[in-house]
């Protein structure tokens, strides 16, 4: 019912006592709207507060009460789709999210907030973000936690290999042999200016394809975004 775990501090004890004690208050909901449900989880909230303020009677009850080892709060995952570019340069993300708290079976309310996420340079698809307690809030238990999970957005024109970009560029076997440098896009919005080697157009002659590595053109790494991964552009006869 507090929304704390077991093993939550005194400041996130008081801090939640807080938010409760506005929810029901008199003075928040009004004398004309109470009831005696309202009433009775009010009286409850500040002996739940009691107990768990004072040393030594919280450790009575959690003697009385163990914990089991294996529990898990009940979440709820929200996708998050994420542009290359956002992985390239990191960015930050403001998610509005919704959830019910419960009075009772039958009686609840609703409230909005802005989460914000913070999408570090070189964030892989499968990231988790979690933020406790800040989903929907059944009467009878602990607020769920709301998970968020990045994913790499459909791309036309690049695919990612980790921490490499691949490209294909699309050219005229006439372009290739005269020089013509290939206009390659990049995730940050500049355009590279790509030319062909001989061995390149002895490929494109007998392969019909050839592959160009541009070393440390790619993503960052997410762990060290010193490190970077390359570029690598698929060249084929159009």
């Amino acid at each position: 019912m507090t929304g704390v775990l077991r093993n939550a501090s005194q400041p996130d004890i008081r801090k939640a006592y807080k938010r409760l004690v506005l929810r029901f208050h008199t003075d928040k909901i009004g004398h004309n709207n109470r009831s005696k449900n309202i009433d009775h989880k009010f009286k409850l909230i500040q002996e739940i507060y009691r107990v768990l303020n004072d040393r030594q009677r919280r450790q009575v009850y959690d003697k009385r009460h163990p914990s089991h080892g294996n529990y898990r709060n009940r979440y709820v995952e929200h996708t998050v789709y994420v542009s290359l570019r956002d992985v390239l340069r990191g960015c930050t993300k403001r998610m509005k999210v919704t959830r019910k708290l419960w009075y009772s079976v039958r009686e609840f309310a609703t409230e909005s907030e802005i989460l914000t996420i913070v999408v570090k340079r070189g964030s892989k698809s499968g990231t988790r973000m979690e933020f406790a307690g800040r989903g929907n809030h059944p009467y009878y238990s602990c607020a769920e936690d709301i998970v968020f999970v990045l994913k790499d957005r459909p791309d036309n024109r690049f695919r990612r290999h980790g921490n490499d970009i691949v490209y294909t560029a699309r050219i005229h076997l006439v372009d290739a042999t005269v020089d013509q440098p290939i206009a390659v896009p990049l995730p940050s919005g500049r355009t590279l200016d790509v030319s062909l080697d001989w061995p390149d157009i002895n490929r494109l002659f007998n392969h019909r394809k050839c592959v160009i590595l541009k070393v440390g053109l790619g993503l960052p790494d997410g762990n060290n975004a010193a490190i970077k991964g390359d570029l690598i552009i698929e060249c084929v006869i159009n």
